[in-house]
């Protein structure tokens, strides 16, 4: 593994710890006596829910990344501006009007989508080494031992050759490679300028003798909104390297909320709530000064031109039928995940344990996911896309198996079953999405995708509030049937 890639995983690392605990710490300080608010779980919900709302905004932040030739100035940007906001609030709640508390947390949250699904639209390069980075060595060799054009030797520029056995003013292109990927179908080049992410031939397959076909169908690379096969957007076919980097990027989000909200706890028992907030804060700074030393996209990601417009990325969404069915079946299950916290605390209330064990059963879901996601990652599926439908059938199942758990013991091997298949879930989407988002709005796709499962989780954890006087078995078996429904939206990924 790279310097780069090393820099990357660690500042993906701290972004989603910062992510997954700011709510938790400003939740902690509002109803901590010592802070002196009067109706401070009032408050905290009011905080928490304004670290959220502004996701809706992600697609308008995002565009400044696919714009750019150095996404990590913009994510080092967005960070420390995060960092800011987040410290203003811990330090401005109680001690200042609560307008202002209010504001920087909003702030925040406006910067929030960046931490998320901005890092991953860009973290697959990084990791995977497709940069114009001149520190990077000459690593990759071509088919046979011969160096490829690209600045860093994984091939990311195109450069013609000429094809051995054909005629003379037949070329071939070599395109993006990751490290441990075979390399693509000749003359496979990818559609920068127009953002279509579909594969050209430039000439016959007889010009490598090792390459392979890139994946077509469903589950191949490079569909956008036009349709087509070939790599995606950067370049890059389904093969091991890139499940493999989309499943460590899943497990940064396991870690970061397992982690994340361990250190608030630890930080508020030893020197206070507000200290708890601040040190969040401190991750997302960390993580901003290690993106700003991250490089420049590769070429063949198209980085620096004027990128799609937000309608332009929807409709390519809309059009390609892996991101279609991809989005619509996490965020079902992502509203099914929202209502968890409500559904465990009614859950262990029941079988005759205090609610407030439900962070145990969050905790083990959270494990599960980290888990999960790091399986994939030592080996993963040749085809991770086709994951996506049984990944959410497990996680149907083990609701309903939560639902008619006859003890807690049980009830926490459900939650664990559910995290479990939830971490390869989060990692065949981001590969989706990865392989599928047109070249010219590839953060916007991230970030919008994002963005539709956090809505999704908050009219879960509403919905769960209105049906929770049915119990938990009611509102566990419904989280079972949302998911189900989400299973049959994704069942062509499966064939794919």
């Amino acid at each position: 593994m790279t310097g780069t890639a090393v820099r990357a995983g660690a500042c993906a690392l701290l972004a989603r710890m910062a992510d997954g605990s700011a709510a938790v710490g400003l939740v902690l300080l509002a109803v901590d006596p010592a802070t002196g608010l009067a109706r401070g779980a009032l408050i905290g919900g009011f905080l928490a829910g304004l670290l959220s709302a502004p996701h809706i905004l992600g697609p308008v932040v995002a565009r400044a990344l696919d714009r750019s030739r150095h996404p990590g100035r913009i994510l080092a940007a967005y960070f420390t501006a995060y960092a800011a906001a987040l410290a203003t609030a811990g330090l401005t709640v109680g001690t200042a009007p609560l307008a202002v508390p209010l504001l920087a947390a909003t702030a925040a949250g406006a910067c929030g989508p960046l931490l998320t699904g901005g890092l991953s639209s860009q973290l697959a390069t990084w990791m995977a080494g497709q940069t114009d980075d001149p520190r990077e060595p000459h690593r990759h060799g071509g088919p046979h031992g011969g160096p490829h054009g690209g600045p860093d030797g994984a091939g990311a520029q195109a450069r013609p050759e000429a094809c051995p056995g054909g005629p003379p003013d037949t070329a071939r292109t070599d395109t993006a490679r990751v490290p441990g990927r075979p390399a693509e179908r000749a003359g496979a080049v990818d559609s920068a300028d127009t953002g279509t992410g579909n594969a050209v031939d430039a000439t016959s397959p007889e010009c490598h003798g090792d390459a392979v076909a890139a994946e077509g169908g469903e589950s191949g690379g490079g569909t956008a909104a036009g349709g087509g096969t070939g790599p995606g957007p950067d370049g890059s076919a389904d093969t091991t390297g890139s499940r493999r980097v989309e499943a460590l990027d899943s497990a940064t989000y396991g870690a970061g909320g397992i982690l994340g909200p361990m250190a608030v706890t630890v930080c508020a028992g030893f020197g206070g709530a507000r200290v708890a907030v601040l040190a969040v804060a401190g991750c997302a700074l960390v993580a901003g000064v290690l993106a700003v030393g991250l490089p420049a996209a590769g070429s063949a990601r198209g980085a620096g031109g004027p990128g799609m417009g937000l309608r332009a990325v929807l409709a390519a969404m809309w059009r390609s039928l892996p991101l279609r069915r991809t989005t619509i079946g996490t965020c079902l299950a992502e509203t099914a995940g929202g209502a968890l916290p409500i559904a465990g605390a009614l859950l262990a209330a029941r079988l005759g344990h205090p609610a407030r064990d439900v962070g145990v059963l969050v905790t083990a879901l959270g494990a599960g996911a980290l888990a999960g996601s790091l399986l994939v990652s030592v080996r993963p599926p040749r085809r991770l896309a086709r994951t996506l439908p049984w990944c959410a059938a497990v996680i149907a199942l083990a609701y309903a198996g939560a639902a008619f758990a006859p003890g807690y013991p049980f009830a926490l091997a459900c939650f664990a079953l559910a995290g479990l298949a939830d971490g390869p879930l989060l990692a065949a989407t981001l590969d989706v999405r990865s392989r599928h988002a047109p070249a010219g709005g590839r953060a916007r796709v991230f970030v919008t995708g994002a963005g539709l499962k956090i809505a999704a989780a908050s009219l879960g954890a509403a919905l769960a509030g209105v049906a929770a006087p049915l119990g938990a078995r009611t509102v566990l078996v419904l989280c079972a049937l949302v998911v189900a429904t989400g299973v049959v939206a994704m069942r062509g990924l499966a064939r794919g």
